[in-house]
């Protein structure tokens, strides 16, 4: 248990530092990026305005309100279309990594494009109108990106070995912070096996004796009272011994095997009949048979038990309560236990498999932990539990 809370607890804690990390380098660089494309944005919308008019060199200082970024250190170039598509004029004196016959037929192909802005590569383009004429201009942004690759590469790198050294921290805190609950949950879980233990033997002393009184003196409501709490705690001791050793993990007793499940869940439930039937209630039995799990078949009886007690107890009065066995089309074994409720029943799902969990209204003896055990059960057994609400029935639906 211990284990599986830290497990969760570095997971999460993981997770998160994991989301924060992708956020913050993430914003970053798309910031960064955006950055770049709104840069050679202004820089093509500057090739645009100046034509050809312009020679070499940086705009006029002259009119800092008009231009953009220097035209000197960028590398561009422009291309005039006529309407039918033929180049009419053309400016390649300030690119340097492309001959004219490249640019000529890169702008060609931008100019064939319905898009007025795209990119080949590390060239940007972007077309606009100019009278007759439409005037597409490129620039090779090579250094721009290059710079924000030269940022994003080492973010990415020390944002993981960062990542990966929190990692490690975590999971050395982690042990340092679950000592003590570890501790404290091993001392409980080793006082349980026991007290369990321990009790078995004045409860086996006190089952004998009350034979020795009911044989010398009958049997009376008094020895049937005691029989009957000797047999609960009995029956609780057995049902804490079986959950300490799932909560260690404890599997040596517990060997696993295939088995006929059909038959295993069809006796248990039948060994229920009579009670159900002195209760007044009704009990349905649906089972495939020849069904097969690889499992423990002690566990599983266990399971059968706990569920077909729970509805011996919870069934409304003179209610039904049905088991089912099948497998569906997935190959799945659907294992479902249904009874009637109480129109004033209050189930809370989320905390029925909780130990020790006991409704508020419900006057029935039990333990509270049968369910708790067979939801261990059935994690064990790699399997899913659902409960469901419907028409004043609580079903258990178990997939193996």
């Amino acid at each position: 248990m211990i284990k599986k809370l830290r497990f969760k607890f570095i997971l999460v804690s993981m997770l998160s530092i994991l989301v924060v990390l992708l956020l913050t380098i993430g914003s970053i660089n798309i910031y960064n990026y955006a950055n770049i494309r709104n840069e050679i944005s202004t820089s093509l919308n500057d090739v645009l305005r100046r034509g050809f008019e312009t020679g070499h060199g940086p705009m006029d200082p002259g009119n800092p309100g008009d231009r953009g970024p220097e035209m000197g250190r960028i590398h561009y170039f422009l291309i005039s279309f006529a309407s039918d598509g033929s180049v009419e004029k053309s400016d390649f004196s300030h690119i340097f990594s492309l001959t004219d016959e490249e640019g000529t037929e890169m702008g060609n192909n931008a100019y064939k494009i319905t898009a007025t802005e795209g990119n080949f590569a590390d060239y940007y383009y972007k077309k606009s109108p100019n009278g007759e004429s439409t005037y597409v201009a490129f620039i090779d942004a090579k250094e721009k990106l290059d710079s924000f690759k030269g940022f994003l590469i080492p973010s990415i790198v020390v944002s993981s070995i960062a990542y990966a050294v929190l990692f490690v921290l975590i999971f050395i805190s982690s042990k340092i912070v679950f000592r003590v609950s570890e501790e404290s949950y091993r001392k409980q879980k080793s006082f349980i096996t026991n007290a369990s233990h321990e009790l078995k033997t004045p409860l086996t002393i006190i089952s004998t004796d009350l034979e020795i009184v009911e044989m010398d003196h009958g049997k009376s409501e008094w020895t049937s009272s005691i029989r009957d709490q000797v047999d609960r705690l009995t029956k609780m001791t057995n049902q804490l011994v079986i959950l300490a050793r799932l909560d260690e993990g404890d599997m040596s007793k517990y060997p696993m095997g295939e088995f006929d499940i059909s038959k295993t869940v069809q006796e248990c439930a039948e060994s229920f009949i009579p009670s159900f039937k002195k209760a007044g209630l009704e009990l349905s039995l649906s089972i495939d048979e020849g069904l097969m799990l690889n499992g423990n078949k002690y566990l599983l009886e266990e399971l059968t038990l706990i569920f077909m007690d729970n509805a011996l107890k919870y069934t409304a009065e003179k209610g039904k309560a049905e088991v089912t066995l099948s497998k569906d089309r997935h190959g799945h074994l659907n294992l479902a236990f249904v009874n009637d409720i109480e129109e004033n029943a209050e189930i809370d799902k989320d905390l029925l498999f909780e130990r020790f969990y006991r409704s508020q209204n419900t006057k029935k003896e039990g333990s509270g932990i049968g369910l708790s055990i067979a939801r261990e059960i059935i994690n064990i057994h790699k399997g899913s539990v659902n409960v469901s609400l419907e028409d004043k029935k609580i079903i258990f639906l178990i997939l193996f």
